[in-house]
C-alpha cells in the first residue's frame, strides 16, 4: 500500500510539472526552481531595468538611467484574476507564490506562480531599441471541477510622483488631468476607451504610457486603472476575460505595454502613434480614397425613421431623391436597411421589405447614385435580429448564449462563430454582385452583446465572441466587398473603439454627437470651445493614425439636430463636421430649410483639398476662448477653420505659427476668406514667428481662411445656380412645418 501511495504521488508531481510547463513553454527538464536566497530576477536593455519580486514573480521595481521610478509597494498584489463572482489574489483568499522564473537572456522572463488552484505565467519582454516592457499571462486552472475565469489584470509598483507630476486618459470627455498634489490615498479612477492608453508624467522630462494591445489575437477589451497614494501612482491594467475552465485549461492573456519616456506628458502623447504603426495599428492600406472626401447622406427608401419609414415609398420615389442629394453636394449615399422584415430586424437577408419595390428598381437607383458621382453604402446588420426567427431554429449554434443556457430576444447572434460570418459574407458578395453598391455601413459591429458561453464555441473562450467578433466580422465583411471592388469596395463601422478602425475604412464618433457636442448647449461657450478643442487634438493622437470618423451632428438614432441646438447653431456644427478632420453625414431632411448653408459648407470642403486630406492642427492656432479654430495643411495648401460658437459677435484675431504652415505658405499674406454669402480677399500680417488674421464674425458665423502659395488662387467656391427644389423635397419641407406649428400650438417639443 505505502509502495502503491508514493507511485500516486509521483504520478501526480509528473502531472503538475507538465502543466507548469506547459503555462511557461518550457519542457520540464528545463525548469529551474527559485533559488534559495530568493533574489530577484533582473531584466535590463538599455537605460531600463526591471526587477521582478522573488515572491511573487510581479514587478518589483522599476529603474531608468540608474534611478528608481516605482518600487512595490508591501501587501498590494502584483495581479488578481476573477473566478465566477470572487477576486481571488487581492483579498488574501489565495496569496500568489512563486514557483520558478525562466530567463533565457537579460530581456525576457517567465515567473510562474500559484494562486490557491490558480497557476499564472507572467511573460516579460523588454523591447530591443525602446525602454518598454510588455507583459501577458497564461492562465492555468488546476483545481477539480468546472468553473468559470471572469477577469484578470496586471498590476504595477508605486511610482514616484513629483510636484509637476499628472496623469490623464488621453481621448476621455471631458478632457482632464489630474495632479499629483490633488492625490488622495485610496481612490482610484478607471478608464475603457479602446486600448486604454494612460499617461503618467512623474517630473518635467519623465513620463510613462499605459496602453494595452487589442491587435492581438488572444486579446480581449481592456481598461486602465489609476490607483492614487500621497505621493504616487500605481496603475493595473486589466482585460476582460470571459471563459469555462476545466482542470488543466489554459488561456492565453495579454499584452498590456509599459513605455518609459525622458519627455513631458504631453509630448508623450504625441508619440503613441509610433507605438501604433509599430505594433501593426494602422489603417487598411487599400482604404478607397473617396472614404476620405465622402460627404454622406443617410436614408431609407421607405422614408424617415419618425414615419417608421413609410413618408417616402420606396425604390422609385428614392430614386428621384438622388438628384436632390447630388446637388447638396453629397457624393456617396448610405442606404438603411432593406432586408425582410423591417430596418434592423433582418428575417430574409435575400428578400427587400414589402413595400420597397422591385430588384430592378433597386439596381435603377445604385445606377443612377454612380451615374450621378455618389457611392452607395448599403446597411449590413449582422447581429442577425431575433432569436424566434426561422434562421435562428435552423442554426441555434449562430447564438450567443448566457451563463444559464438563454439567449437575447434580439441583437443575440455571436459575431465570432465562423459559419455565421461566412453566411454575412456571402450576403455583402450577393448585394455588390447583383446590385453594384459600394460596399456597408456595419450595424452595431463592436461584437456580441454578450460573451458566447455556449460550451461548444469553436474558439478559445467566451468573451472572443465581443472584441475579436466584431474584428472578424468587419475582416470577413471587407474581404467579401473586395473580392468584387478592389479599389472603390470599403466598410464603415458603426462602432467607436479606434482598435475597429484597423479592420475598416471609418468608424464613428459616438462620443462626439452625444456628448462632446451637447456641451455647446450645457456650457459657457468659453469654457465649450477650449475643451473641445482640447478633446480633439487627444482623440486625434490616441488612435489609430489617420483614422476617419463619421462627425455627425445627428442621425436616425438622435432627436433632430435643429431641436437641440437651434437653427444658426445647428449650421454651425454642421460645418464643424465638415471642416474637422473625418466624413460628415446629413441624415434624411436634416437639410430642409438649411438647403443654401449645407451646399455652401460641402462646397468649401470640396474645394479645398486640405479638408477632406489634410492633417488636423486643433491646438496651434490662437483665438479668444469661443471661437473655435483648426488649421488644416495638405502638401502646399492649408486653410485655417474659424468658428464663433458664441451668440455675439466677435473681432479677433487669430495667431498661426509660421512653422506649423507649410513651408511654401511662410511668407504668404494673401488670405481668401470664405464665408457662408460669398469671398473675400484679405491680408495678414507677421509679428515675429506667427501670421496673423483678423477677422470679424457674426453669432454662430463660420469662416475658412485659405493660404495658397504664390501665383495660384482659390477658384470661385460658389455653388452654381440654386437648383430647382423637387417635388418630394417641397413635400417633406411642409411636413415639417405642420409638425413645427403642432408643437407650437401646444407649447412642447416634439420629436421629428
Amino acid at each position: 500500500m505505502v509502495i502503491r501511495w508514493k507511485q500516486v504521488v509521483i504520478s501526480w508531481l509528473l502531472v503538475a510539472l507538465s502543466v507548469v510547463a506547459a503555462a511557461s513553454d518550457v519542457p520540464p527538464s528545463e525548469i529551474r526552481p527559485v533559488n534559495a536566497a530568493k533574489t530577484a530576477t533582473t531584466l535590463r536593455c538599455g537605460p531600463l531595468v526591471v526587477l521582478l519580486d522573488p515572491k511573487t514573480g510581479g514587478l518589483a521595481e522599476i529603474r531608468y538611467n540608474g534611478v528608481p521610478l516605482g518600487r512595490q509597494t508591501p501587501g498590494v498584489a502584483a495581479l488578481d484574476l476573477r473566478q465566477e463572482e470572487k477576486w481571488i489574489v487581492g483579498r488574501g483568499n489565495a496569496p500568489l507564490k512563486l514557483l520558478n522564473v525562466q530567463s533565457p537572456d537579460e530581456r525576457t522572463a517567465i515567473a510562474t506562480a500559484r494562486a490557491g488552484d490558480w497557476q499564472v505565467a507572467i511573460h516579460y519582454t523588454l523591447d530591443a531599441t525602446w525602454p518598454m516592457l510588455t507583459r501577458s499571462a497564461k492562465v492555468t486552472w488546476l483545481g477539480r471541477g468546472p468553473t468559470k475565469l471572469k477577469g484578470f489584470w496586471l498590476g504595477s509598483p508605486t511610482f514616484t510622483a513629483g510636484k509637476d507630476a499628472y496623469y490623464y486618459s488621453p481621448g476621455e470627455y471631458p478632457p482632464k488631468r489630474f495632479p499629483a498634489v490633488a492625490f488622495k490615498a485610496g481612490a482610484s479612477r478607471s478608464f475603457h476607451r479602446s486600448l486604454s492608453p494612460l499617461i503618467a508624467q512623474l517630473a518635467p522630462q519623465q513620463s510613462l504610457l499605459w496602453i494595452s494591445d487589442e491587435l492581438t489575437s488572444v486579446s480581449d477589451r481592456t481598461s486602465v486603472t489609476a490607483n492614487e497614494s500621497g505621493g504616487g501612482l500605481r496603475i493595473n491594467q486589466g482585460f476582460q476575460v470571459m471563459a469555462r475552465m476545466q482542470p488543466g485549461d489554459t488561456q492565453e492573456i495579454g499584452s498590456a505595454c509599459l513605455w518609459v519616456l525622458p519627455c513631458d506628458g504631453e509630448t508623450a502623447l504625441l508619440r503613441i502613434h509610433e507605438w501604433m504603426r509599430r505594433r501593426g495599428h494602422v489603417v487598411p492600406a487599400d482604404r478607397p480614397e473617396w472614404f476620405r472626401d465622402a460627404i454622406l447622406y443617410s436614408y431609407h427608401p421607405g422614408g424617415t425613421i419618425g414615419s417608421n419609414f413609410h413618408d417616402l415609398g420606396g425604390f422609385v420615389p428614392a430614386t428621384r431623391l438622388l438628384d436632390h442629394i447630388a446637388a447638396l453636394g453629397c457624393n456617396a449615399v448610405w442606404i438603411m436597411p432593406l432586408e425582410d422584415a423591417s430596418p434592423y430586424q433582418p428575417r430574409d437577408y435575400y428578400k427587400f421589405q414589402a413595400g420597397l419595390g422591385t430588384e430592378d428598381e433597386y439596381r435603377a437607383l445604385v445606377a443612377r447614385a454612380h451615374k450621378l458621382g455618389l457611392h452607395v453604402l448599403q446597411d449590413s446588420v449582422p447581429h442577425g435580429g431575433r432569436n424566434d426567427s426561422p434562421r435562428a431554429k435552423e442554426h441555434p449554434e449562430w447564438l450567443a448564449y448566457e451563463e444559464d443556457g438563454s439567449t437575447l430576444s434580439y441583437w443575440c447572434y455571436d459575431f465570432n462563430w465562423p459559419t455565421w460570418r461566412q453566411y454575412m459574407a456571402g450576403v455583402a458578395r450577393h448585394y455588390v454582385a447583383q446590385f453594384d453598391v459600394d460596399g456597408y455601413r456595419v450595424d452595431a459591429v463592436g461584437g456580441s452583446r454578450i460573451p458566447n458561453w455556449n460550451s461548444q464555441i469553436p474558439y478559445a473562450r467566451a468573451s472572443f465572441a465581443q472584441l475579436q467578433g466584431g474584428l472578424n466580422m468587419l475582416r470577413s465583411l471587407r474581404a467579401a466587398v473586395k473580392q468584387s471592388k478592389p479599389r472603390d469596395g470599403g466598410l464603415l463601422a458603426e462602432v467607436e473603439g479606434s482598435i475597429y478602425g484597423t479592420a475598416s475604412d471609418a468608424v464613428y464618433d459616438f462620443t462626439g454627437c452625444y456628448q462632446v457636442f451637447q456641451d455647446l448647449r450645457r456650457l459657457p461657450v468659453d469654457q465649450f470651445v477650449p475643451q473641445l478643442r482640447r478633446w480633439l487634438h487627444e482623440q486625434q493622437y490616441a488612435e489609430t493614425p489617420d483614422l476617419l470618423r463619421l462627425r455627425h451632428v445627428e442621425s436616425h438614432d438622435s432627436l433632430r439636430a435643429e431641436l437641440w441646438y437651434g437653427v444658426q447653431p445647428m449650421r454651425a456644427m454642421m460645418a464643424l463636421s465638415a471642416w474637422i478632420h473625418g466624413v460628415p453625414l446629413v441624415y434624411h431632411e436634416s437639410e430642409n430649410g438649411h438647403e443654401a448653408a449645407f451646399r455652401r459648407i460641402f462646397a468649401i470642403r470640396r474645394q479645398l483639398p486640405e479638408l477632406s486630406r489634410g492633417t488636423a492642427d486643433y491646438l496651434g492656432v490662437e483665438t479668444p476662448p469661443a471661437l473655435f479654430a483648426c488649421l488644416r495643411a495638405y502638401e502646399k495648401r492649408a486653410s485655417v477653420v474659424l468658428i464663433n460658437l458664441a451668440s455675439q459677435p466677435i473681432d479677433a484675431t487669430a495667431s498661426v505659427p509660421l512653422d506649423r504652415l507649410p513651408e511654401q505658405l511662410r511668407a504668404v499674406r494673401a488670405i481668401t476668406v470664405l464665408r457662408p454669402a460669398g469671398e473675400e480677399t484679405s491680408h495678414g500680417s507677421i509679428d515675429h514667428d506667427k501670421l496673423l488674421i483678423s477677422v470679424h464674425l457674426e453669432p454662430f458665423e463660420y469662416v475658412v481662411c485659405a493660404l495658397r502659395p504664390a501665383g495660384e488662387n482659390v477658384a470661385s467656391t460658389l455653388p452654381e445656380q440654386r437648383a430647382k427644389v423637387p417635388r418630394i423635397v417641397a413635400e417633406a419641407r411642409q411636413r415639417r412645418d405642420a409638425r413645427r406649428r403642432a408643437w407650437a400650438s401646444t407649447g412642447e417639443t416634439g420629436p421629428t
